[in-house]
C-alpha cells in the first residue's frame, strides 16, 4: 500500500487509488450490483407480462413467462451469495493492507511528531476503530446503497417504458410519501440518540468506579455510585421505551403510507387499462419496480450520511498514514573501528521551539567506556538518552554516534547496537520467553534461560508452573516492579550490544531492591560502553566518568572520585543523599 502521497486529492479517493491491487475484487462488487439491478427488473417485467398472457388465456406464454421470471430470481439469489462472498475478500484484503501502512508507519515515523499532535489512545483508535467502522461502511452500505442505486435507476427506466402516464403520478406522489415518512422518523432518531449518551454516561461512571475501585470502598462511595449509575441507566431506558413506542407508530405510518402509495398506483392503473393506455401486466410490473424506486429515494440522506463518515474516516486515517518518517540514513561503520561512540558537541536541542532543554552540550562516550549523567529534574538527561536513541532530531550543534553523523546515520544499524533500560520497564503482552527474545528474536530457549540467570531472575522463574512460557498479563502485572526491572535487563543482556544506556533504571524501586538488581547491572555492563542516566547516586559509584547537568549543560565533569574531591556540585549531591561517608 503506498503511504505519505501528499497528493490533492480528497482521503476518501486516495483510499481506493492507493490500492490498485484491490481493484478487480471491487469492479466485481460493482458489477454485481449492477446486474442485482438487471435481474429484478426483468422478473417484475416477466411477472407483468405472465399476468397479461394469463388475461389474454395464452397459457404456455404464461408459464413460459413465469418460469423465465423464477430464473431470473434464480439468478439474483446466487448473485447474493456470490456478492458477499467478494465483499468480504475484497475489502477485509483492502482494509488489512490499510491496518498494516498505519501500523508501518506508526513505528517508522518522527516520535517527536507523534508526540507533539497526537494522543496514543486517538492513534489507537485511528488504527482499530476507525479503519473498521470505514471497512463496515463499504463491505455493507456502499455495496447495499450500490444495489439499491442501480436497481431504481433501471426500475426508472423501465416503469417509464411501461406507462409514462403513470410514471407521471408515481413521480409526484412519491415525494409526498417520503416527507411523511421522513417528518415521523427525526423524533425517533433524537431519542435513539439521547438514549445511546445515557448509555455512554453509564459507562463512564462504570470504568470510573472499576478504574478507581480503591477510592470507591476506602471512601464509602458505593450507594452514590450506585445512585449515579442508575439515574443515567433510568434515563436512557425512558427513552429507548419511547423510541419503541414511535418506533411501532413509525412501522405503522410506514404501512399505511404504502398501502396508500400502492391503492392509488392501482386506481391510477385501472383507469389507464380502462382506457385502453396500459395492460394490467404492466401495471402489475410497474407496482413492483416502484418498490425499488422507493426504497433508494427513502434512504437517500442516509447514503450522504455515510459517504460524508467515510470520508471523514478517510481523512483521519490518512492524517496518521502521511505522518513523515525517520530518515534511512547512510550505512554505518563497525562500532569496534571508531574510539568515540558518542559525541555532542555544542548541541542544542527543544521540545518547544524557543524553550531549549539542551544548550551549548559537550559530552563524550568512548568505545567501553561507562559514563554517568547526574543532575536535577528537567535538566535534560534522560532528552540525552532519546537523541542517542535518534528518536528526535536536535537544533544545533553536532551529534556523533558511532563515527557518523547522527543525522545521515542508518537509524537501524544504529539501534542494533543500542540496549535500553528505563524507569519504568517495557513489558508486551505475552510469555516471559516473548519478552527477553525481543531483545534478540533469534536467541534460543537457552539464550534466554542464561540471560534470566544473569538477571538474577532465574531462580524466580523456573519455580513457575510454565517457566518461561508464563504469560504476564497485561504490561507485566503479574511480576512486581523489581522483577519487571530484571526482564527488562535480561532483555538487554540478551541483545549483546556495544553500548547500553540505562535511564534512571533503579529510581522506581526501593533502596532493598535497588541493591538486588544491582548485580544484575553490573553483569550487563561489564564489558560493554554505557550511559548512566540517574538521580540516585549509588548507581554511579562506579562510572568511569561523569558528567554533572543543570539546565541543559554541563557545569562539573570528571571522575567520580576527582568531583567529590573537588566538593563542589557533585560532593553536595552525594551529602545530601547522605553518600560523603
Amino acid at each position: 500500500m503506498k503511504v505519505n502521497d501528499k497528493s490533492r486529492r480528497s482521503a476518501f479517493a486516495r483510499l481506493f487509488l492507493d490500492n490498485k491491487r484491490h481493484w478487480p475484487g471491487l469492479f466485481i462488487m460493482v458489477l454485481l450490483a449492477l446486474l442485482a439491478g438487471v435481474f429484478k427488473t426483468r422478473a417484475a417485467t416477466l411477472w407483468g407480462e405472465a399476468v397479461d398472457f394469463g388475461v389474454g388465456g395464452n397459457t404456455d406464454a404464461m408459464l413460459i413467462a413465469a418460469v423465465g421470471m423464477l430464473i431470473f430470481i434464480g439468478l439474483d439469489g446466487l448473485r447474493t451469495a456470490i456478492h458477499y462472498t467478494v465483499i468480504g475478500q475484497a475489502t477485509e484484503g483492502m482494509f488489512r493492507d490499510v491496518r498494516m501502512a498505519l501500523f508501518g508507519v506508526l513505528s517508522r515515523t518522527d516520535t517527536m511528531t507523534v508526540e507533539n499532535h497526537m494522543r496514543s489512545g486517538d492513534i489507537a483508535l485511528r488504527v482499530c476503530e476507525d479503519t473498521e467502522r470505514l471497512c463496515d461502511i463499504i463491505a455493507g452500505n456502499f455495496s447495499h446503497f450500490m444495489r439499491l442505486i442501480f436497481q431504481a435507476v433501471f426500475a426508472i427506466v423501465v416503469c417509464v417504458l411501461l406507462s409514462w402516464q403513470l410514471a407521471i403520478a408515481y413521480f409526484l406522489l412519491l415525494p409526498v410519501s417520503l416527507w411523511i415518512l421522513n417528518a415521523v422518523s427525526k423524533p425517533l432518531e433524537k431519542l435513539q440518540k439521547e438514549a445511546r449518551g445515557g448509555s455512554g454516561q453509564s459507562a463512564d461512571v462504570t470504568a470510573g468506579a472499576i478504574s478507581g475501585i480503591h477510592a470507591v470502598k476506602v471512601f464509602g462511595l458505593e450507594d452514590e455510585m450506585e445512585k449515579r449509575f442508575a439515574a443515567h441507566v433510568d434515563g436512557a431506558y425512558q427513552r429507548f421505551a419511547k423510541a419503541a413506542r414511535i418506533g411501532m407508530g413509525m412501522t405503522t405510518v410506514k404501512y399505511v403510507v404504502s398501502v396508500l402509495q400502492t391503492l392509488i398506483l392501482f386506481i391510477v392503473g385501472a383507469w389507464l387499462v380502462a382506457q385502453g393506455l396500459v395492460t394490467i401486466g404492466a401495471v402489475m410490473a410497474f407496482v413492483s419496480l416502484a418498490i425499488y424506486v422507493t426504497e433508494a429515494f427513502g434512504i437517500a440522506d442516509r447514503m450522504i450520511f455515510q459517504v460524508k463518515s467515510a470520508a471523514a474516516l478517510s481523512g483521519r486515517i490518512y492524517e496518521v498514514l502521511d505522518l513523515p518518517l525517520e530518515y534511512p540514513g547512510d550505512p554505518m561503520v563497525q562500532p569496534d573501528e571508531v574510539a568515540d561512540y558518542v559525541k555532542f558537541d555544542g548541541l542544542d536541542f527543544a521540545y518547544i521551539e524557543g524553550q531549549n532543554v539542551l544548550s551549548g552540550l559537550n559530552l563524550v562516550i568512548q568505545k567501553g567506556q561507562k559514563v554517568a549523567i547526574v543532575g536535577p529534574s528537567g535538566s535534560g538527561k534522560s532528552t540525552i538518552i532519546k537523541l542517542i536513541c535518534r528518536l528526535y532530531g536536535y537544533d544545533g550543534g553536532q551529534l556523533t554516534l558511532f563515527g557518523k553523523s547522527g543525522e545521515a546515520i542508518d537509524v537501524s544499524g544504529l539501534r542494533e547496537n543500542l540496549a535500553l533500560v528505563t524507569q519504568e520497564p517495557c513489558l508486551f503482552e505475552g510469555s516471559i520467553l516473548d519478552n527477553v527474545r525481543y531483545g534478540r528474536m533469534s536467541a534460543t530457549d537457552g539464550d534466554v534461560v542464561k540471560a534470566l540467570q544473569a538477571a538474577d531472575l532465574w531462580g524466580f522463574v523456573s519455580t513457575l508452573p510454565d517457566g518461561i512460557h508464563t504469560h504476564l498479563g497485561e504490561f507485566g502485572s503479574r511480576l512486581s516492579g523489581g522483577q519487571r526491572q530484571r526482564l527488562s535487563i535480561a532483555r538487554a543482556l540478551i541483545k549483546n550490544a556495544k553500548l547500553v544506556l540505562l535511564d534512571e533504571a533503579t529510581s522506581a524501586l526501593d533502596t532493598q531492591s535497588e541493591r538486588e538488581i544491582q548485580q544484575a547491572l553490573d553483569n550487563l555492563l561489564e564489558g560493554r560502553a554505557a550511559i548512566i542516566v540517574a538521580h540516585r547516586l549509588t548507581t554511579v559509584q562506579k562510572a568511569d566518568y561523569l558528567y554533572c547537568l543543570d539546565n541543559g549543560t554541563v557545569i562539573e565533569e570528571g571522575t567520580p572520585e576527582a568531583l567529590f574531591t573537588s566538593g563542589g556540585y557533585y560532593y553536595n549531591m552525594c551529602k545530601m543523599q547522605e553518600l560523603t561517608a
